[in-house]
């Protein structure tokens, strides 16, 4: 837990990628999915290594457009086939596996805050939609980097958020799985954040603290 009080929050702002699923039995699953076709069907390995490629632009913070089109010319697939790849392996084929890894305690938390008033915001570098049906989970609202204009850790994110849904930076606490990611984006923001073990038994005890904070504070 890191740079969490006993504040009065009216808003929790939480990460999707990882925090509202485990991400790494997902990703082995995404691995031997990938490492299947390209057994199944070698001539199409260039896709794999396109969705490799876009990962590693994502690292470095380069915008969805410019990473397609760059993409577009470095493997020689027009930008309408870039966009169906980087759809079905970063958007569609996870969400079988993010709906059999969530994580229930806490969506099943956020479902019991929401119902006693405090708004739950989902905000991703990443399309939200999807994921969210996936996991049969409905936010107050929603946000990814192509709303924003911003890739974490930049606070623009955070702060446009907190603006469109007149919230005040210290009553809300931001929650993700990233450090990198997440913690730095709540710390160049100003705002109280949490950091989720990415183990099962470590992250049930800080959900567990945090359902009994965000309880306490709404009475």
């Amino acid at each position: 837990m890191k740079h969490v009080s006993n504040s009065k929050y009216k808003a929790l702002i939480v990460d999707l990628d990882g925090t509202l699923y485990y991400q790494l039995p997902v990703r082995l699953c995404m691995l031997y999915s990938m490492l299947f076709f390209c057994l199944t069907r070698p001539h199409r390995i260039k896709e794999v290594l396109l969705v490799r490629s876009y990962r590693k632009l994502y690292a470095k913070g380069v915008n969805h457009s410019k990473r397609c089109s760059g993409l577009s010319k470095k493997y020689n697939f027009d930008i309408s086939r870039v966009e169906n790849i980087i759809q079905k392996w970063m958007i569609d084929n996870p969400l079988r596996y993010i709906k059999i890894f969530r994580d229930k305690d806490l969506l099943q938390i956020l479902i019991n805050l929401k119902k006693q008033g405090c708004k739950i915001i989902i905000y991703s570098d990443y399309p939200v939609t999807k994921k969210l049906e996936a996991l049969d989970f409905t936010a107050d609202a929603m946000y990814s980097a192509d709303d924003v204009g911003c890739l974490k850790p930049s606070p623009d994110g955070l702060l446009k958020i907190c603006t469109e849904n007149e919230l005040v930076i210290s009553e809300c606490l931001f929650i993700g799985d990233r450090y990198e990611k997440d913690g730095k984006c709540a710390e160049n923001t100003g705002m109280e954040y949490t950091i989720l073990p990415q183990r099962k038994r470590a992250r049930q005890r800080v959900v567990t603290y945090l359902a009994s904070l965000f309880l306490l504070s709404l009475l």
